[in-house]
């Protein structure tokens, strides 16, 4: 059969987990310019897009580099296509987390959010486009170890303005965590797996029913301790807390709680203080490990107010950083 070669210079999939799947599985990215072989003289055509390689699986769905279908040439990095996988069509919740993740990149603009370009999700074949982030997940820079401060605080920064874009148009992303949070080679940040946000105003009002009858959405690691209690209510400042458990993280090079089930976790974030950041890693600031402590205040009201708040903090706190060793 006839082939035609392309150069693939992203190695962002080939690191381990396309982060625009939170936690996609199985990833194949080529290596930097190694050749691949695709069937000529044309790939397979969904909608508008013609598919390249596949590059990974979510539990529902697969990832495909692609390209727009009319563009005789493009580089098979620009365009990732998350497509349905047809057996799960039919799936209320699986139909439910593609519209909302094209809903809300499509309408919630920010450098520090992916975007979603184009979308069909209301018939077969259900798909949507984002743009292709090189890089890897926060993730995967965390298995070698803590990251160095000022590096912690400027990624902090970053997601914090994604987050306040989000908090402004109205939703709560739920699942802010590592393994989805992409880091470029440049160090530019982006959150992304929009599939579990949801609107300020229902998370209010699920507030009041049982934990048991309401949905938990989320990693149990990152999660606000609200997230798992009766009676209160999901907002910014939850997406806020799980922040403050990614900053925890970066600098110490470990989670401030460990539990051997999720009730365990559960009931430590809920209760049990979290480890002084400054005395894990002496050279921390006194500054930033007060920050610290208040994102990850048990009672919501204790945290900041705000992720614009926390943006702008974690800019003093970068240009304190500036004028200290790494």
């Amino acid at each position: 059969m006839a082939t035609r070669k392309l150069n693939v210079r992203s190695r962002a999939a080939r690191s381990g987990g396309l982060p625009w799947l939170g936690g996609l599985i199985s990833p194949r990215e080529p290596a930097a310019e190694e050749e691949v072989a695709f069937p000529a003289p044309h790939p397979p055509r969904i909608g508008d897009w013609r598919l390249l390689d596949e590059i990974g699986r979510g539990a529902w769905t697969r990832v495909h580099l692609a390209r727009p279908a009319e563009a005789s040439r493009a580089r098979a990095g620009c365009y990732a296509l998350k497509l349905l996988d047809p057996a799960w069509e039919g799936d209320p919740l699986a139909l439910a987390t593609l519209r909302r993740e094209a809903l809300v990149g499509m309408t919630v603009s920010d450098p520090h959010l992916v975007s979603v370009l184009a979308a069909h999700v209301h018939e077969s074949p259900c798909y949507l486009v984002t743009p292709f982030l090189p890089g890897t997940t926060l993730a995967e820079r965390l298995r070698g170890g803590r990251l160095p401060i000022r590096t912690a605080i400027w990624i902090a920064r970053q997601i914090a303005e994604g987050l306040a874009a989000l908090h402004d148009a109205g939703w709560l992303h739920r699942d802010v965590k590592p393994a989805n949070i992409v880091v470029s080679p440049s160090g530019h940040a982006t959150l992304v797996d929009l599939g579990l946000c949801e609107e300020r105003d229902r998370a209010a009002s699920l507030a009041a029913r049982r934990v048991a009858d309401r949905p938990i959405a989320g990693t149990f690691d990152y999660l606000a301790p609200e997230a798992t209690m009766p009676g209160m209510a999901c907002g910014p400042v939850s997406d806020l807390y799980s922040l403050g458990i990614v900053l925890f993280e970066m600098l110490a090079g470990h989670l401030p709680f460990r539990g051997r089930t999720a009730g365990e976790l559960a009931e430590k974030h809920r209760r049990t203080p979290p480890p002084a950041v400054a005395q894990l890693r002496p050279e921390v600031s006194a500054e930033v490990a007060q920050f610290v402590r208040e994102l990850l205040a048990k009672q919501p009201l204790r945290r900041p107010t705000s992720a614009r708040e926390v943006a702008a903090r974690l800019v003093r706190l970068e240009i304190a950083a500036l004028a200290n060793p790494p």
